[in-house]
């Protein structure tokens, strides 16, 4: 009997039973991410197409087109080289010196990618709350199949 979806939503106990079956679902998720269109058709050449035709898209013609950016090509640049800095504090100031634009650019830049559902943060858990304020918080892409390191996908 095929494992239905419905089926992996309904009972978390059955779940833990049936994880032999599962396990090929999140295997999937994880090369071709919870997109419907690279998950459904689930072949490395589509998906590496689709991600590429997403991220020009939202880059040059939607963030193109809604906000006041002047060099879309730096951003373009920066954004390429956030899959090396998943899953680790984000240091703003080292990106803006790495790529030389100002911290001011590099942050607008992630709050777009935010806002456009490119990227997201997470702050570090910490009783202190200051030193939760403080500290950088991690980034993470929507798009994470093509993040080589198993571990930064999670």
């Amino acid at each position: 009997m095929p494992f239905e979806f419905e089926q992996f939503l309904s009972n978390p106990i059955e779940v833990r039973a049936l994880r032999h079956e599962t396990q090929p679902i999140w295997n999937k998720l994880s090369q071709f991410t919870g997109f419907p269109d690279p998950y459904l058709d689930g072949t490395g050449e589509f998906y590496r197409i689709w991600s590429n035709t997403y991220r020009k898209q939202l880059l040059r013609e939607d963030i193109r087109d809604l906000t006041s950016l002047r060099s879309i090509e730096d951003v373009e640049i920066f954004f390429s080289l956030l899959p090396s800095k998943i899953g680790s504090p984000l240091s703003m100031a080292s990106l803006s010196r790495d790529i030389h634009v100002s911290f001011d650019s590099v942050r607008n830049w992630i709050e777009i990618f935010e806002d456009f559902f490119m990227v997201f943060r997470i702050a570090p858990w910490s009783q202190k709350i200051s030193r939760a304020i403080t500290k950088e918080k991690k980034l993470y892409l929507f798009d994470y199949g093509g993040i080589d390191s198993p571990g930064s996908k999670i």
